[in-house]
């Protein structure tokens, strides 16, 4: 890996963490928002538990829901970025194995060839065969 693939890992990794962060934050606003509308748990929110609080404490909530949204949206397309970053740099280890696995294929190739135009044991070459048939085995795994 190099040190993008390696900074982006690392992003990814603190997203985990304020997303964490992030989740804690929104279940003690939840306990607040039940606490200011007399429920004991969100299961109690309906229509009605909204119309009971003064409009101060439901302007109140609704701006921490607009700033923590805006949050979540910008940390969100930073992480769809980072993915994608991701996403491509596997793309090209993926090619970059592919590649070599063809190169080790042509080089098997020769090696066969090679031995077929050489004058050597008949024993031989069925165990040659078998090596190279074996190597192609575990390349493709």
């Amino acid at each position: 890996m190099d040190d993008d693939e390696w900074d982006t890992l690392r992003r990814l990794s603190g997203y985990s963490t304020c997303i964490t962060e992030e989740h804690e934050a929104y279940n003690a606003w939840v306990t607040e928002l039940a606490e200011a509308m007399n429920c004991d748990s969100k299961s109690e929110f309906s229509v009605e538990t909204f119309k009971r609080p003064v409009k101060a404490v439901l302007v109140k909530c609704l701006y921490y829901a607009y700033q923590t949204t805006d949050n979540h949206v910008n940390m969100f397309l930073d992480i769809k970025k980072d993915m994608e970053e991701l996403k491509s740099d596997l793309i090209r280890s993926q090619s970059t194995v592919i590649k070599l696995q063809a190169e080790l294929l042509e080089t098997k190739s020769k090696q066969l060839e090679s031995v077929h135009s050489t004058d050597c044991d008949s024993a031989l070459i069925p165990l040659l065969l078998t090596f190279v048939y074996l190597t192609l085995i575990i390349l493709h795994m």
